[in-house]
């Protein structure tokens, strides 16, 4: 998972500024990329057809968490930074699983999510100026966990 995470962050890092396609940094970045979604596919989320997802209780372990939440928010500023407002609005679902995920395992604590919650909400603000209406869907979903959740409780 690491190993992944890594080789991504390097690619990303080495050439994500370069927004020419004939540069060969553009081909490093769909790498990038294509490690990002093998990552993000090994996580629970309901837009995941990979059946080799593991378990939501390894996926909540803190560090995976982390992991995840990272991966997501790493793809997400790239495809915005790239003007790909489509694919970030589909992607924003792998984030607001991963919350969801987070909040359940907070137990009720509020402060442990504002920072990421601030995050979630700003980039699909980000994605919602571009792409008009792209992120309904994550939001909803994100939202009605929390509602399901209050409910329960």
């Amino acid at each position: 998972m690491l190993c992944g995470l890594a080789e991504a962050v390097s690619v990303l890092k080495k050439h994500g500024t370069e927004d020419d396609p004939s540069n060969p940094g553009d081909a490093s970045r769909k790498k990038s990329r294509e490690a990002l979604y093998r990552l993000l596919d090994m996580f629970p989320c309901p837009t995941n057809p990979n059946p080799d997802t593991i378990s939501e209780e390894e996926a909540g372990r803190r560090e995976n968490l982390e992991i995840w939440l990272f991966a997501a928010e790493l793809l997400l500023n790239d495809l915005l930074k790239h003007g790909e407002y489509d694919l970030a609005a589909r992607d924003l679902i792998h984030l607001a699983s991963a919350l969801s995920l987070l909040k359940k395992n907070r137990q009720g604590n509020p402060a442990d999510l504002e920072p990421f919650t601030r995050r979630f909400l700003e980039l699909s603000r980000r994605i919602r100026e571009k792409r008009d209406g792209g992120d309904t869907i994550a939001l909803g979903f994100f939202f009605n966990e929390q509602a399901n959740d209050t409910m329960r409780d």
